[in-house]
């Protein structure tokens, strides 16, 4: 399927860590990811959307800009290979892959990179390529290789080449 001019994508989530249970009722419905893009491509044998020019993607937990998205659904939150045939298990998104000027904003954090990949079974985002950047509500700012940061709990993984520093900067009141 195709649709191009103003695309609006509603895709439920995968239930996971980074959905809070606390601020859903049982009978509430699923985390729902709203997506915006001049187009939409959508493979039903791969159980993949590919998202173009420009997106806007939000949620309860967090909101992604980027130049293009990919979007896996099912159960697994990996990529299907040749060998392992298209996804099954619903249509529920598992796996966001975002592409070029990648902006992630969530709960008073702003993260950057020129990729990133979103996990709703792990609720975690991962920041890669250019300078992977995570401003805090603070101004404080955090820089490596690549950085993990997890819904649920807040944290911050850090990875640095062998060589290299990851650097962390704080702002200190006086």
């Amino acid at each position: 399927m195709q649709a191009t001019g103003n695309v609006v994508a509603v895709f439920p989530q995968t239930s996971g860590p980074g959905l809070k249970p606390a601020s859903r009722t049982k009978a509430a419905s699923p985390a729902l990811w709203q997506i915006h893009a001049p187009e939409l491509t959508y493979w039903n044998d791969q159980s993949k959307a590919r998202l173009e020019g420009g997106i806007k993607a939000d949620s309860e937990e967090a909101s992604l800009e980027s130049q293009a998205l990919d979007v896996y659904f099912g159960g697994s939150s990996s990529r299907p290979s040749a060998a392992s045939g298209p996804h099954t298990g619903g249509g529920q998104l598992s796996l966001v892959v975002a592409q070029g000027n990648v902006v992630v904003r969530q709960a008073g954090r702003r993260g950057t990179a020129d990729h990133a990949e979103y996990t709703a079974a792990d609720g975690k985002f991962v920041l890669s390529g250019g300078q992977p950047t995570v401003t805090d509500a603070s101004g404080n700012t955090t820089t490596g290789r690549s950085l993990t940061f997890f819904v649920a709990n807040d944290t911050i993984s850090i990875d640095s080449r062998e060589g290299s520093r990851s650097l962390t900067r704080h702002r200190v009141e006086k």
